[in-house]
């Protein structure tokens, strides 16, 4: 699975015009050496990255939490969240998927598509 995922990123090249560097070396280096220190991730976000991160982290109380905002240079935002919370335990994707609209609303505004991948907590 790492591997496979190595390779993937591996395939996003440099010129692309979403390619987001900051978030490709972050997630790389997430990838090889574990997540690290939440800090470590936070100081790699921008802040419109910071303040999505935030609301969440404060509202869902997740394990695992990754937010890119891949609007480097291109026509409208896109959000993508990644989140693993003990707090959607029990309720369906759907439901998850509204959980985190309902703490972003406001968020969610300024942007043309928002990704949100929630996930049960395991541990």
């Amino acid at each position: 699975m790492l591997r496979n995922t190595v390779k993937s990123f591996s395939k996003i090249k440099p010129g692309s015009v979403c390619f987001n560097s900051r978030y490709y070396i972050s997630m790389t280096n997430n990838l090889l050496n574990g997540l690290g220190d939440d800090s470590e991730y936070y100081n790699t976000l921008k802040e419109s990255e910071k303040n999505v991160y935030n609301k969440l982290k404060e509202n869902f109380d997740p394990t695992f939490l990754e937010v890119m905002d891949s609007s480097d240079g291109c026509a409208g935002g896109n959000l993508f969240i990644d989140i693993h919370s003990k707090k959607f335990e029990g309720q369906t994707m759907l439901k998850q998927n509204r959980m985190v609209n309902s703490v972003l609303k406001d968020e969610i505004k300024n942007y043309h598509a928002v990704r949100i991948r929630p996930e049960v907590s395991k541990d």
